[in-house]
């Protein structure tokens, strides 16, 4: 398996923002309906408030690796933590900033333009659409 350049994944989010309007589908599954999408977004919500209600995160601070147009960040936002996020996309994070978020374009291999320390890193990122083996892991 070849593994994608920053350039490739950039122009891969900058065109999947740019063609999808449903905000759920431009990160889950471009390709699937309205309806998957919003099923998909419950079940990983709902595994993610199991595991809150042991922890509590009000007024801690939290960064989004890959945050999109920014549907962790609002859930995080709700539950009184204070978010950034960072994501590829320059359409992905205007949106975030238009809501009022501190978003910043680029790549998380260059995390030198954050601003400050986080209590907690979210990252939702779907490997079995990419991986073949689990060789492609040690790449």
């Amino acid at each position: 398996m070849k593994k994608l350049s920053i350039e490739q994944y950039t122009d891969y989010w900058e065109n999947t923002h740019g063609r999808c309007s449903n905000d759920l589908a431009s990160v889950n599954f471009p390709n699937k309906p309205v309806w998957f999408n919003r099923f998909f977004d419950r079940v990983q919500k709902f595994a993610i408030s199991r595991y809150l209600k042991e922890v509590n995160i009000s007024g801690k601070r939290l960064l989004d690796l890959g945050c999109g147009r920014g549907r962790w960040l609002d859930y995080f936002r709700n539950r009184g933590v204070e978010v950034q996020g960072i994501d590829l996309s320059k359409n992905a994070v205007r949106i975030c900033r238009k809501k009022g978020y501190i978003c910043h374009q680029g790549s998380i291999e260059d995390l030198s333009i954050l601003q400050g320390c986080f209590d907690y890193i979210n990252y939702h990122f779907h490997y079995y659409k990419i991986l073949q083996t689990n060789d492609d892991l040690l790449e």
